[in-house]
């Protein structure tokens, strides 16, 4: 089982069928490059099929190593200290760690940038009131999942829309002033002849992004969730392997797991710009993985957008590998 992550969710049909498929397998590895640490309980599926859960359900597992809290304490917030060796123990047992200094001696560097753009005032006046919103709901007694939905509503803005109730984007700049769209086209002019992946989460940014660049004659693939397997091949090939296509733009869900972007001989691929981001460490994570792979001959750098305060603080909780919930919720209380 490829990329373990995608089994966390022990409710998910994926998983139940996969763990049934586990049952008459006669060796059983669950891989994956990152650590799933946002939640104790997305272990327990892959403990399980590695055999060392024998006879352990997902509710005795929770009840044992989780620790509580949250909305009505019903959210997994992290591992009980006191069953914290215990549980280490467990994952020691059947864990078999290889890290890529480890077994790739000349792997190439990577550096992280930032470039700092400036919101348009239409942009500056929907954050600022989105953010006091924001700012006066969040508290300890609110969710993970309603933070990083907060989050994504404020990214929305820095992206140049807001989505309404029924899910449907709304400029609030045109795309050609866009200033995250402005910096894309900068940078593949910066780039020479080689090639840039754009990293973006949302739909509306992933069609707009393509509409400035074919505006501009820059050749690109779109690379978004919904593909079949032959078409994400294809584009995955057109990329890699067509001079003209400079741009890869690419929806975190869809081209930042299992997949390889390092260009051709003449047009190699080394840079990554995240438009927009995801707020899962793991998601991040793999997504930095698509350039840094085997068969890189350059140094690697990673391009984070910022138009704020806030987003400078959670890209640098992502770098950092922190909790970003708690980076989140101990901004926002410090700003009260």
């Amino acid at each position: 089982l490829d990329e373990a992550h995608r089994v966390k969710n022990f409710m998910a049909k994926r998983t139940k069928k996969t763990m049934a498929l586990a049952k008459d397998a006669r060796i059983v590895r669950p891989m994956s490059g990152t650590f799933m640490g946002k939640n104790v309980l997305d272990l327990w599926p892959n403990l399980r099929m590695a055999g060392a859960l024998n006879g352990v359900n997902p509710y005795v597992f929770r009840n044992r190593y989780a620790m509580m809290g949250g909305y009505m304490g019903k959210q997994v917030v992290g591992v009980r200290e006191d069953k914290m060796e215990e549980l280490n123990q467990i994952i020691q047992s059947c864990t078999f760690m290889a890290r890529k200094k480890d077994y790739w001696p000349d792997m190439p560097e990577f550096s992280y940038r930032e470039l700092n753009l400036t919101m348009t005032p239409e942009q500056t006046k929907h954050y600022r009131d989105m953010k006091r919103d924001f700012y006066v709901e969040v508290g300890e007694g609110i969710s993970a999942n309603m933070i990083i939905t907060q989050i994504g509503k404020l990214q929305q803005i820095s992206s140049g829309f807001i989505f309404d109730e029924a899910h449907k984007a709304h400029w609030l700049v045109k795309h050609d002033k866009n200033p995250k769209f402005q910096a894309v086209l900068e940078t593949v002019e910066s780039l020479g002849s080689d090639k840039l992946i754009a990293f973006v989460r949302h739909r509306p940014t992933l069609e707009a992004l393509a509409e400035v660049l074919e505006n501009n004659k820059i050749g690109h693939v779109v690379f978004g969730g919904g593909m079949t397997l032959a078409e994400a091949t294809e584009r995955k090939r057109e990329f890699n392997e067509d001079n003209g296509k400079q741009v890869l733009i690419g929806q975190i869900s869809a081209a930042g797991t299992a997949h390889t972007f390092l260009g051709g001989s003449e047009e190699a691929c080394y840079t990554s710009m995240f438009v927009e981001n995801v707020y899962e460490l793991i998601a991040r994570e793999q997504a930095e993985g698509r350039t840094l792979r085997h068969g890189q001959r350059y140094p690697v750098e990673y391009i984070d957008l910022i138009l704020s305060a806030e987003e400078k603080k959670i890209v640098a909780a992502l770098r950092e590998r922190k909790n970003l919930v708690e980076t989140i919720r101990g901004m926002v209380l410090r700003e009260a």
